[in-house]
């Protein structure tokens, strides 16, 4: 998909961009503020892991930054 792609598709909601530092060790603790309606989780990278475990009702998206990582990132849903 190209970042175009998602022009108007999620106007007025908050995004919240989840990396692969120190936030993860936490990542548990926002599940409630991550899922909160009118809400976007953007992964980067390996990160989808750790977010997924949420089960989050809001939408995820991930991406890959790293193209050593190949196939590391994929979502298993």
């Amino acid at each position: 998909m190209l970042l175009s792609d998602f022009k108007d598709r999620h106007i007025g909601a908050t995004a919240y961009i989840i990396g692969k530092g120190p936030s993860l060790d936490i990542i548990e603790c926002l599940r409630e503020i991550l899922n909160r309606t009118n809400n976007i989780v953007m992964c980067i990278n390996e990160s989808i892991h750790q977010v997924e475990k949420l089960k989050l009702s809001v939408p995820v998206y991930v991406v890959q930054q790293d193209s050593e990582l190949e196939k590391d990132c994929i979502p298993s849903n």
